[in-house]
């Protein structure tokens, strides 16, 4: 009942929930639960202390003395009411029942919680501890490796909105690119839209990014749903963020990121916005044996932050600290709005940095949070090609861990390159330099063999994928073989156990099951129904020149060696066409078509050379 009371405090109640959930990993958490009692040692003994007098002082008031054996939903209910909230608290339902909870305490989606939530209440009860929803409705869990801390603190703590704050003015001359920096590709992908992407997943009220350089080319090829912010003079990143402070309410939280830091992890950022609901500036930190021309992070005796020197304004001594400064900082939007009113623009720069505000905060009596990166890639910033090829490798080498942990493997993790949203199912094979683009599933048991390629694929369980086959927007299905050397054009279909062999081409073109086109083939705009097979050299003649026509085939249809099938035709089941044939007409069921010249054998012919020498 003590801990009861003492969690009504929201940011007590949030940091232990987020522990007893088992939302921050095991290697952090006692490291984070010791960090957070030394910080708030005073407040709590304070709270504990008030909670015990006022359970003694209110055992025959409002809360009856059985009130102290209460557990649960039971005991926050009596609570919630004796602090006067009238809050009505579900029982977490039984195990098996269709309403429980998922794991890691999280209630399923679409759940509607109770009450308001505030100082006084506890809310939802689920799994260990509880997960006060106002009202909303429980957002999915999106899958990734941690949950969204960042939402669940901001639905415990009165749901202060929070504003994502991104900076992508930067025209990147080192990049030697016509394109603006933010726009630069990263595992096949632009830097911004990866940043963009991650910040969706802490579900913000919105999305600010601030364009400069290139503004309308960075705008036009950003798909997703942001609020642009135009910074007219490049006069630094304080200045940047100031643009976009007026469309943010002094009650929310601002998170600000850059876009050539786009490896950041989403579980990352959720710990700095959780500090910064606590009223601190934070911000995320490295330590990095080549801290390069990286901002320090620069702490007083006590461990304190105390600023962050840039590299051209440090000093030697200063130059040879090892923790450096992320870019990434989250904060109050009242105390952000503050603080950058303060800065000034007297560096060798001569531009308004915003790293300059931890000095203010520090100096101000406000909190500074450091909060520490998982691994060092999570911050690593790309200003030239080399950066660029760093920050690549480092990309590819997460995504290929994620791959492994989902049930793939590597023949060498170092030779995958992944460029869009790759998916694949358990017990797959990807041999060395394939190449995955776009969105690509992979079922299960699948083998891709050395120098595959696939682009928007959705291939089938127990497929085999040859070495240098190209699979460009089609759906292979289950059992099939492909290649070597094979290429599958958009709207290619293939039914199960389906082969297309080595040197075939398919566009726009639907394989039955079990259909056999082996080698030297063309099908285009075509058909085939299940069980045919299609000879070496086959040819649908598709294009007129002007327009495309379709051949189509039935089932058990055989395909002589050499045929051309000049379309539109139509060849019904069970058909066999004859090798070398040349057809433009329709051939019925089952009969034989042959279409091409009568042969004639020569007599007492004379052989060129004879005539050359006669």
């Amino acid at each position: 009942t003590f801990a009861h009371v003492i969690l009504s405090q929201p940011s007590i109640r949030a940091e232990w929930h987020l522990m007893s959930l088992g939302m921050v990993a095991k290697r952090d958490r006692k490291a984070y639960q010791a960090d957070y009692y030394r910080r708030n040692k005073k407040a709590l003994n304070a709270r504990r202390t008030a909670a015990r007098r006022k359970i003694r002082g209110e055992a025959n008031g409002a809360i009856p003395k059985a009130a102290a054996k209460l557990t649960g939903a039971a005991a926050a209910k009596a609570i919630a009411d004796w602090s006067g909230k009238k809050l009505v608290v579900p029982t977490p339902p039984r195990q098996g029942t269709p309403h429980q909870p998922r794991r890691n305490g999280l209630p399923r989606p679409g759940t509607q919680c109770a009450g308001s939530v505030g100082k006084g209440s506890l809310g939802f009860l689920g799994g260990v501890g509880g997960l006060p929803c106002a009202g909303q409705q429980v957002p999915a869990y999106n899958g990734r490796s941690r949950p969204n801390l960042a939402l669940i603190h901001r639905l415990m703590t009165d749901a202060q909105p929070l504003a994502v704050i991104i900076l992508a003015a930067g025209e990147g001359r080192r990049m030697g690119s016509e394109a603006p920096k933010a726009l630069q590709q990263l595992g096949g992908k632009a830097l911004l839209h990866h940043l963009i992407g991650t910040a969706e997943g802490l579900r913000p009220s919105g999305i600010f990014v601030v364009v400069g350089h290139g503004a309308e080319q960075v705008q036009a090829a950003t798909p997703q749903a942001v609020t642009w912010v135009r910074q007219e003079e490049q006069l630094g990143t304080g200045h940047a963020v100031a643009q976009a402070l007026p469309l943010l309410e002094d009650t929310g939280l601002a998170l600000v990121l850059y876009a050539d830091v786009p490896l950041v992890a989403e579980g990352t950022l959720n710990l700095c916005v959780a500090a910064a609901a606590e009223g601190n500036l934070a911000l995320v930190t490295a330590q990095v044996e080549d801290a390069a021309s990286l901002g320090r992070v620069k702490r007083a005796a006590n461990g304190r932050i105390e600023r962050i020197v840039e590299f051209k304004d440090a000093s030697p001594k200063e130059r040879a600290i090892k923790e450096i400064n992320a870019g990434v900082m989250a904060a109050p939007v009242g105390v952000l709005r503050r603080l950058l009113a303060e800065v000034k623009a007297n560096n060798a720069q001569g531009e308004h940095y915003l790293t300059d505000v931890v000095a203010l905060a520090a100096a101000a009596g406000i909190p500074v949070r450091g909060v520490r990166a998982a691994s060092a890639a999570e911050v690593l910033g790309a200003n030239d090609r080399a950066q660029m090829a760093k920050l690549e490798r480092a990309f590819q080498e997460r995504e290929a861990q994620r791959l492994m942990a989902a049930g793939a493997a590597l023949a060498d993790p170092a030779r995958l390159d992944v460029r869009g949203e790759v998916e694949v199912g358990k017990d797959c094979f990807i041999d060395v330099n394939v190449v995955l683009q776009g969105r690509v599933r992979l079922g299960d048991r699948v083998h891709l063999g050395p120098g595959v390629v696939l682009e928007d694929a959705d291939i089938g369980d127990e497929v085999r994928v040859e070495a240098y086959t190209v699979v460009e927007g089609a759906r292979i299905g289950a059992r099939c073989r492909l290649g070597p050397f094979a290429r599958l054009r958009p709207g290619t279909e293939l039914g199960q156990e389906a082969k297309v062999g080595n040197f075939v081409e398919t566009k726009n073109a639907r394989l039955g099951r079990g259909v056999k086109a082996g080698h030297l083939a063309y099908l285009g705009d075509a058909a085939v129904g299940d069980g045919s097979n299609v000879g070496a050299g086959a040819v649908t003649c598709n294009y007129d020149g002007v327009d495309k026509h379709r051949t189509d085939i039935g089932e058990d249809v055989f395909i002589g060696t050499n045929a051309t099938l000049v379309a539109p035709l139509v060849i019904e089941s069970g058909a066999f066409i004859a090798a070398g044939s040349t057809l433009t007409d329709q051939v019925p069921k089952g009969q034989l078509a042959v279409g091409r010249g009568r042969q004639r054998n020569i007599a007492g012919w004379t052989h060129p050379r004879r005539r050359k020498h006669s």
